[in-house]
């Protein structure tokens, strides 16, 4: 199982985040027109190799944004999240984003994954 797959599957499986957002939750992107408030999420991955060229561990950085009508939205989302998560990942930042083309808050959780 990939470390998306991972965070995925445990925010889908925390109800604190599920009576919030539901089942929208995605990767990458969000079709056009969803309802509010969402989850959507993208990784960078930064491997970490033995001098063998062997897999040691995969270090990855998710940016889980949460959308919403109004920040205080936002942030129940965000805090949601966050408890989902503790067990599993470190969540490093948290910021807030304002999109004023559609009129939406954001409030963006960075996490740091490790897979061995």
């Amino acid at each position: 199982m990939t470390a998306e797959t991972s965070l995925r599957a445990i925010l889908a499986a925390s109800s604190s985040v599920t009576s919030l957002v539901g089942a929208r939750i995605a990767q990458n992107a969000v079709p056009q027109g969803e309802v509010l408030p969402l989850v959507v999420f993208s990784a960078t991955h930064n491997p970490h190799l033995g001098i063998d060229n062997t897999l040691l561990a995969d270090e990855v950085t998710f940016s889980v944004q949460c959308w919403a009508n109004d920040g205080v939205s936002a942030d129940a989302v965000a805090d949601a999240v966050q408890v989902a998560l503790a067990a599993s990942a470190d969540v490093i930042s948290r910021e807030t984003a304002y999109n004023e083309e559609l009129k939406l808050d954001c409030t963006v959780l960075t996490v740091q994954w490790w897979t061995v």
